[in-house]
């Protein structure tokens, strides 16, 4: 997770807008594709990032409670209406210029092979908050994975 959270922040240099993370401590290791959920994960902080039109932030917070890692994504962007919100998780339907209307379904369609779960909260001009639940199995020498 830290070399996510660094690429991120790299990406974020050159702009207005501010980076935040925080990662609890000696977070238990999730069981599944790294690639995948590095993917799902990069795509809500770039979905992030780009919905801020000028000085923002982005914050990441990362931690374990009741055997599920929790991610949050916060952000201060436009914002997603009620109409929109509607589809967010629609294929093909997007609000971008430039978008396929592709990242979010792939997002959620990650977390859910993962059998974890996205929600999203929204205020149109005030931001975005998205929230990824993943169960984590514990592997121990009589229960193995």
């Amino acid at each position: 997770m830290e070399r996510l959270v660094l690429s991120f922040a790299a990406s974020c240099t050159a702009s207005d807008i501010e980076f935040t993370s925080r990662l609890q401590e000696n977070l238990p290791v999730i069981t599944g594709d790294p690639v995948k959920l590095r993917q799902a994960i990069l795509n809500l902080l770039k979905n992030a990032r780009e919905s801020i039109h000028g000085p923002g932030s982005v914050r990441l917070d990362v931690w374990f409670k009741c055997d599920e890692l929790h991610i949050r994504i916060e952000d201060t962007g436009c914002g997603i209406t009620k109409g929109q919100m509607e589809e967010i998780f629609t294929p093909f339907v997007t609000t971008k210029s430039s978008g396929t209307g592709l990242g979010l379904p792939v997002v959620q369609n990650i977390i859910h092979a993962h059998h974890g779960t996205v929600s999203v909260t929204s205020i149109p001009n005030h931001g975005t908050t998205f929230e990824v639940l993943l169960p984590v199995h514990w592997e121990s020498p009589d229960h193995p994975l």
